[in-house]
């Protein structure tokens, strides 16, 4: 599933839209799935806080401990980790998806990098907070769940896609289901996240668009 386009007030920088906006983003959101009722999203400020970074910055990094979990509201996220061979990019996340779910917390220190590719909000909860409002808020906990299964997913259709497409037929993928990746990343994220060598991705993309014309 594609993220979802949140909209905003135009502002210079993402650091000044006001919170109270973030969170109406939020709950627009929320409101697309139906076993929310008005009473679910009173107060939620009372658990999830809004975190705002700019471009090149992280959310987390390899080595540190997370702490929370971020649901993307709006900008772009590269999981990526560190080889010998260079950057080896797991991910590319937009609006709607989950920086990092509860399971894979645990108090372990992170393999990977968050760092974001564009002025990026989140709206962030602790794992004790999460728990808490699916107590409070069951609805939560059916959210919490799609969120999980919306990101494993994208991670099965990424390792599907190497074991049986092509590189040609790996773009054509990601172009049909996660068309807003290719507009928003870099070529060389991109094609890392393809498996593929930037050269490689920038002539199956000049091809595609001479078919296309």
């Amino acid at each position: 599933m594609p993220g979802v386009a949140f909209q905003y007030k135009v502002y210079s920088s993402a650091k000044k839209i006001p919170d109270k906006e973030v969170y109406a983003s939020f709950i627009n959101y929320l409101n697309t799935f139906k076993y929310f009722q008005s009473h679910d999203l009173d107060g939620l400020h009372r658990y999830w806080n809004v975190k705002k970074i700019k471009k090149n910055e992280f959310f987390y990094k390899e080595d540190e401990v997370i702490q929370n979990c971020g649901l993307i509201i709006q900008g772009g996220i590269k999981i990526y980790r560190k080889l010998d061979s260079g950057n080896h990019v797991f991910a590319l996340l937009t609006e709607s998806f989950f920086c990092t779910m509860k399971k894979t917390m645990k108090n372990n220190a992170s393999k990977f990098n968050a760092m974001c590719v564009e002025p990026t909000i989140l709206v962030t909860i602790t794992p004790e907070r999460m728990e808490q409002l699916s107590i409070d808020r069951p609805a939560f906990l059916h959210f919490f769940n799609h969120q999980n299964e919306k990101s494993l997913l994208y991670l099965q259709q990424r390792l599907t896609s190497f074991q049986v497409m092509t590189a040609r037929e790996r773009y054509e993928d990601l172009l049909t289901n996660y068309p807003e990746i290719l507009s928003r990343f870099s070529v060389q994220d991109v094609a890392g996240f393809l498996g593929m060598q930037a050269e490689t991705l920038s002539r199956i993309r000049n091809t595609a668009s001479r078919l296309v014309s």
